[in-house]
């Protein structure tokens, strides 16, 4: 009898402790439930999706796209912090995190028919797209491609033509040149150039992580693509509301490019964040959220 009531105590102390928990079935792993589960799609051109979602899904999806060789992590933080009412979709582009890596299709067409064919599988409607670096180049291209389908656009240290700004040409074609895989000292070189002040270093290793996941073909198709686009001339086609986030600090995407998307699109508006780096929403999360919050609510 005792043992009995020693076992029952047990099995109620399991369950009591893992109440807050829950189980991802495609891998097993086991996350606190404020923590977000990934999943993945299979669209129907092949190319299977890594992905997170949270919020209600009753309500107007805001899709994050991550920038080179990042994946869904890039806004894990900042989907922890919007207000519950809100619906968030975090995804791996293709070639990134746990997404297909197929031999060809990176340049920004191929991720937007990916986006399109997401949102469509999913039967989320229009949504509003927030891009980030790369993810920001996808997002203009999305916006230009499939209008039906965007409700606003919010871009993030990017630009609408990488070929123009210093350094940027010379660093994509030193990555078609590469002969073999990416190493830990290229992948953490290249994310911590990203930012102006450090982050949590538990956070950085996720990042650097998730680059190393990139095979090189996706580095060159990636740096292949982004040298072909501009879409200077095409912004003016954009009816969407536009919010730009630039960080003044930002090595990569400058301010003259900020100022291009200002005279170009019709309906924007620019935030600066003093003192941050090419990915703001790591460094100041908390004001990101609020702000993109603060946009959303008034569109």
């Amino acid at each position: 009898m005792k043992r009995s009531i020693l076992l029952l105590s047990a099995f109620l102390l399991f369950v009591t402790s893992n109440a807050q928990s829950k189980v991802c079935f495609e891998t097993g792993a086991i996350y606190p439930a404020h923590e977000i589960i990934p999943q993945t799609i299979t669209l129907s051109n092949g190319v299977t999706i890594e992905y997170a979602e949270k919020g209600n899904e009753n309500a107007t999806a805001i899709i994050f796209l991550h920038g080179y060789s990042d994946s869904w992590h890039s806004f894990e933080t900042v989907m922890k912090l919007f207000p519950p009412d809100f619906h968030l979709v975090s995804i791996s582009q293709r070639g990134h995190g746990n997404s297909s890596k197929p031999q060809q299709g990176y340049h920004p067409k191929d991720f937007a028919k990916d986006l399109s064919l997401f949102i469509s599988e999913k039967g989320l409607g229009a949504s509003i797209i927030v891009g980030h670096s790369l993810g920001g180049v996808v997002a203009q291209q999305f916006a230009i491609s499939y209008p039906g389908v965007t409700k606003s656009l919010v871009l993030i240290d990017t630009d609408a033509n990488f070929f123009d700004n210093p350094g940027i040409p010379e660093f994509l074609n030193s990555i078609l040149k590469f002969d073999k895989p990416v190493d830990y000292s290229f992948a953490r070189e290249f994310q911590v150039s990203t930012l102006a002040k450090p982050i949590d270093s538990l956070l950085l290793a996720v990042f650097i992580d998730e680059s190393l996941k990139l095979p090189l073909h996706v580095w060159k198709g990636v740096a292949t693509g982004l040298m072909e686009v501009n879409f200077t001339k095409d912004l003016p086609k954009i009816d969407a509301p536009v919010l730009i986030f630039w960080g003044s600090k930002d090595m990569f995407c400058l301010k003259a490019d900020q100022d291009n998307f200002e005279k170009n699109l019709k309906n924007e508006t620019l935030l600066v964040y003093e003192g941050t780096g090419h990915a703001l929403h790591w460094e100041k999360p908390e004001r990101f959220v609020a702000d993109l919050v603060s946009f959303v609510e008034a569109h």
